[in-house]
């Protein structure tokens, strides 16, 4: 008869690295980190057609009422302040909540009075129409 010797299985190849992990995912996030203003910078994305430019700004999660457009001179400010929840029973908190301010330069190319904004899936869509004198056009020959 052959007795064999069972050895016990271990936890953790890294018992440190183990209660690291618990210690941080169970841990109640600090109530001043949520107290703070935490500043976020919603990406941006321009493109530039013959007739306009477009201003696409992601951000999901957020009103349309929640955004604030305005036009400062010859730059367009994009901002926005939202308040967190009040809850301390985070355990991980990564949604960003708090203030942004983009701002634009934009050029004299375009007509300020006719710039529109559209909200749709978390995309703020901004159209700023060229001026008509600077739209490319066509000169026939004749």
């Amino acid at each position: 008869m052959i007795v064999a010797k069972r050895r016990p299985a271990r936890r953790h190849h890294f018992p440190l690295w183990g209660n690291i992990l618990h210690d941080v995912v169970n841990a109640p996030v600090k109530e001043t980190v949520k107290e703070n203003k935490r500043y976020t910078y919603p990406a941006v994305n321009v493109k530039e057609y013959d007739n306009q430019f477009i201003v696409d700004v992601a951000v999901p999660g957020y009103d349309k009422n929640d955004i604030h457009i305005n036009l400062d001179q010859d730059h367009l400010i994009i901002s926005s302040e939202r308040k967190g929840e009040k809850d301390l029973n985070f355990k991980i908190r990564e949604f960003n909540y708090g203030t942004f301010n983009r701002k634009f330069r934009l050029p004299e190319d375009v007509d300020v009075e006719n710039i529109t904004a559209s909200f749709k899936d978390g995309i703020l869509s901004i159209h700023i129409p060229k001026a008509e004198e600077v739209k490319p056009r066509k000169i026939d020959i004749k």
